[in-house]
């Protein structure tokens, strides 16, 4: 399916901290292909839809004089409930360095 990009502004995160980012889904004036499309109904129909999502982050990390620099990739496929609500049902990622 049709993505698009979207990044976050650098922030600092210390040892054991969590952050969440809320991100924001356009999908309404997609153009889809028509099998892409039927599958689609068919997931929403079944209140179970799939996403496949990809992130790439730049991680700077500075301990002490030291300072060292590499990059995560990660894919996630979610599986949530139809739209407007989306709550998640199951999910599995994976990390790439």
């Amino acid at each position: 399916m049709t993505g698009f990009l979207r990044s976050l502004k650098p922030f600092t995160q210390r040892k054991g901290q969590a952050r969440q980012e809320a991100i924001h889904m356009i999908s309404s004036e997609v153009y889809l292909p028509l099998n892409l499309s039927m599958e689609l109904r068919n997931q929403v129909q079944t209140n179970r839809v799939q996403y496949n999502i990809r992130g790439t982050f730049q991680i700077r990390a500075s301990l002490r004089l030291t300072h060292f620099s590499y990059g995560l990739n990660y894919r996630c496929l979610l599986e949530m409930t139809g739209p407007p609500t989306g709550v998640l049902i199951a999910r599995s990622c994976r990390t790439k360095r």
